[in-house]
């Protein structure tokens, strides 16, 4: 039988409690076939799609990992968990201690009777560390065990000075090795999880299976057949690749992330065949990712589980491949906050769908309980997206919310189908939302302006929509959707 009858079939009686697989993956933005880029080489990611719903208009909470993946797991904003940083939150204090009540979504499943278990990268361990957040799991994540049998096969290899795992030792920003999958992190972390799903199997019971792919974050590292499925002559440079007209500074950033390699210049632009070679070896780790989500798709075909799993699959945030002059994430650009999210369940009334309905992904959490049928204890800032899985075109929120700190200044997006307006102010800790001294505002219309070369903020033509912006803006960030008419944002 083959994974798409499997993922079409209805919930047998005997076993209503749905399964859950829930990847994420690291920096990954829309470069999919499933989103209609002609270049990338997703086969299995695209099959996934072909049986789900591909959201089309999905944004992140803030555009880096561990803010992101702290907001998807609890369904909160960076603002109510008081996490806007890596490797400390507010005060220095740890996340379980600043959000004593909360109950994150493993753990929401694991308090209904799942086996909850996360393999790789889930919640970014700078800000949640496994010991931590025991409570969320049935045994402790195997954030690290996959990576340490690839450690030590990267060990035994003649050249492993390239391969040095350390962070801080020998740093390449890219390779391409001979070499077999689960010599990198990413494919012993698959090998983990299709062991998991074959223990699931035989126990029969309901489970929760969190697993965390790593690339397309830096360093770029793949086996070379990923990289040899491209053709460097097909690729091209950003077309717009200058800071938009008007914009202010705290839009933008020196990308420290891609300049800490060492092949990389400490300032200045990179030259153009820096820059292919750089795209290049993101869309090699992007198909190497989905050979692997490829290997648990198949396994949970053969066990028979597929069925009765619903199966997500998203970016924690976008990436910037040149333009605006920018590279990595850490903006509230369209290129860094926008991700893709594909759900596949096989209750939901529509499958083999595209959806332009704007949802944020903390949306998910309550999207995962509602399809499970588990009452979600606290209020969420996200909403379930099951009548988006009904039906395409039903719309929950007319805006998705961003946001980006620059030291004490931050940075809130509100993204809606046609523009992004982008308010920036002094931030107050305390104040729970975009409140204090504004210092800074932008306006993009992509309608006319995809590439957001212009910021319209003080174009008087746009005078209505920057003041409908600024109302939305003020007061109704923990619940937008109750404030807003949804037919007059776009007018």
């Amino acid at each position: 039988m083959s994974f798409c009858h499997n993922l079409l079939a209805k919930l047998s009686p005997e076993n209503t409690r749905p399964n859950v697989l829930f990847i994420i993956v690291d920096d990954l933005k829309p470069l999919l076939g499933c989103y209609e880029d002609p270049l990338a080489k997703t086969p299995n990611i695209d099959r996934l799609a072909e049986n789900g719903m591909v959201f089309q208009h999905a944004y992140c909470a803030q555009a880096i990992c561990g803010p992101s993946r702290a907001s998807i797991l609890t369904g909160m904003r960076p603002d109510n968990i008081r996490t806007w940083f890596m490797n400390q939150n507010s005060e220095y204090k740890l996340f379980r201690e600043l959000n004593p009540g909360i109950i994150t979504l493993p753990q929401l499943f694991k308090e209904n009777g799942y086996t909850s278990i996360g393999v790789g990268k889930v919640f970014d361990t700078r800000n949640l560390t496994p010991e931590e957040d025991s409570i969320s799991w049935s045994r402790k994540p195997a954030y690290f065990d996959a990576e340490g049998v690839a450690y030590a096969l990267r060990r035994q290899l003649p050249d492993s000075g390239r391969f040095n795992p350390r962070y801080n030792g020998f740093r390449p920003s890219m390779e391409r090795a001979e070499v077999d999958d689960e010599v990198y992190f990413d494919g012993m972390i698959a090998k983990r999880a299709v062991e998991f799903l074959n223990e699931f199997a035989a126990t029969g019971k309901p489970f929760f299976l969190a697993v965390g792919f790593r690339r397309p974050h830096l360093p770029f590292t793949a086996p070379a057949k990923y990289w040899n499925m491209y053709d460097r002559d097909t690729f091209r440079t950003a077309v717009f690749r200058e800071r938009a007209e008007g914009s202010p500074r705290y839009a933008y950033h020196n990308f420290k992330e891609l300049r800490s390699y060492k092949d990389i210049p400490d300032d200045g632009p990179l030259d153009d065949a820096r820059q292919l070679e750089l795209i290049h070896a993101y869309y090699a780790c992007v198909s190497f990712i989905d050979a692997q989500v490829g290997k648990i798709l198949n396994q949970l075909e053969r066990t028979e589980m597929a069925r009765n799993t619903i199966v997500v699959l998203m970016g924690d945030h976008g990436w910037h491949l040149g333009d605006h002059g920018l590279w990595c994430k850490l903006t509230n650009f369209e290129e860094s906050t926008r991700v893709p999210l594909i759900i596949a369940a096989p209750s939901a009334g529509v499958h083999g769908a595209i959806s332009t309905s704007l949802v944020e992904l903390t949306d998910v959490y309550p999207t995962l309980a509602d399809l499970a049928g588990i009452a979600i204890p606290q209020e969420k800032d996200g909403t379930s997206l099951v009548p988006v899985l009904d039906d395409p075109v039903a719309e929950i929120k007319p805006v998705a919310i961003s946001q980006f700190p620059r030291g004490k200044v931050m940075g809130y997006s509100y993204r809606s189908k046609r523009y992004r307006y982008v308010v920036w102010v002094e931030k107050d800790a305390a104040a729970g939302g975009p409140n204090g001294k504004t210092l800074a505002r932008e306006l993009y219309d992509y309608v006319w302006d995809p590439l957001e070369r212009k910021n319209l903020v003080n174009e008087p033509e746009y005078g209505k929509i920057v003041d409908r912006f600024s109302r939305v803006a003020d007061g109704t960030y923990r619940a937008v959707s109750s404030h807003i008419d949804f037919d007059q944002m776009d007018e």
